[in-house]
């Protein structure tokens, strides 16, 4: 019989080895597909939320174009109103409009009003930044004035105001033709968006699309949220949080495309935000400007990470006792098998 070794290999390391490593890559792969469920149920949510407000944001418009409307149909109704604008008399206009009629101060009060002839020159308007007999080159009245229904649709002026505009045509029997057109500053819908999606609202636009001077004029009127300078490529037209994000704008051109809106998920500092926004197009489908919807979740996002390490402490504590307890295990079995093979050897050798 060939003679056995005497030296024995332990069983403990080639087993004890594998079986760490076992444990260390199923906790790694447990914190990591927890980290990645969490961070898909952060942007399905962050998606829904978007969604949510765009969606608001489109019923708010609709609203809010179907009293224009309907403010615009009782002016148009009006039979003294009628005759001052086939006069085409701005002084008649401005007084009919001025009389105590409940109807026609409800109408007309609230946002911008322009009395326009068929060629698009305006008759009349209490808006000092427009000449009478002016042509108004509004992408909303050229919508109306091109299909002779009513129109509507986001512009936004040289000197930073934001509007949607509303134009109807207006037919008079004996004569006469044009257009009523009135707009309301969308900066008043912003304290209605976070009350309902609990997040701070910005209304923005591209510098590109703002003269620089205007701004200016009517910042130093008391007319803006921001200044020029507050952020580098866009400014701020209306918003509901006074200490602005830094990056903001930079986060809104690498913002994540979601379908029909799109997230943010940046740091400023320690300071982490989420949230979405919406593209605004004028009538011609132009970009410009953006809807934000905003939220610091430092807090959220610090208490998460407290979670994910406290569980990850939880399954390596228990990963180290099942890796002792079997660790034990394999060298008791060792010792087990050590003391048969050193008594199987002696048997051996007694026999010879």
């Amino acid at each position: 019989m060939a003679q056995m070794q005497k030296n024995r290999e332990s069983i403990i390391r080639p087993l004890v080895f594998p079986l760490a490593l076992a444990f260390f890559l199923s906790l790694a792969a447990s914190l990591y597909g927890m980290r990645w469920v969490q961070q898909q149920n952060t942007n399905r949510q962050l998606y829904d939320n978007a969604l949510s407000g765009q969606q608001l944001f489109r019923s708010l418009l609709a609203t809010q174009v179907k009293q224009l409307q309907k403010r615009i149909e009782i002016l148009q109704a009006d039979s003294a109103l009628q005759e001052a604008f086939q006069s085409r008399d701005h002084s008649r206009l401005q007084k009919v409009l001025s009389q105590p009629s409940p109807k026609l101060v409800a109408a007309s009060g609230m946002g911008q009003l322009f009395f326009v002839d068929a060629e698009r020159r305006l008759v009349f308007s209490a808006d000092n930044h427009v000449i009478t007999g002016e042509v108004l080159e509004h992408h909303t009245l050229e919508q109306a004035s091109r299909t002779h229904e009513m129109a509507y649709g986001l512009e936004l002026e040289r000197d930073g105001r934001f509007f949607l505009r509303v134009a109807v045509p207006w037919s008079i029997s004996g004569g006469g033709a044009g257009y009523v057109e009135m707009a309301q500053d969308i900066g008043l819908l912003a304290p209605k968006l976070k009350e309902v999606l609990g997040y701070e609202i910005f209304i923005t636009a591209q510098k590109a699309g703002i003269d620089q001077k205007q701004w200016d004029v009517e910042a130093a009127a008391g007319h803006r949220a921001g200044s020029w300078q507050e952020l580098d490529q866009c400014v701020v037209l209306a918003r509901t949080m006074p200490v602005l994000p830094g990056k903001l704008c930079t986060a809104l051109m690498v913002g994540s495309p979601q379908g029909f809106v799109r997230t943010l998920d940046f740091m400023v500092g320690e300071r982490h935000f989420r949230g979405g926004f919406i593209d605004l197009l004028n009538p011609s489908q132009q970009n410009i400007g953006a809807l934000v919807m905003l939220k610091d979740v430092t807090s959220e996002v610090v208490s998460l990470w407290a979670m994910a390490f406290y569980l990850g402490g939880v399954g390596l504590g228990i990963a180290v006792l099942f890796f002792l307890f079997f660790y034990f295990y394999i060298a008791r079995l060792d010792r087990r098998l050590a003391t048969n093979h050193e008594n199987l050897r002696s048997s051996i050798t007694s026999k010879n």
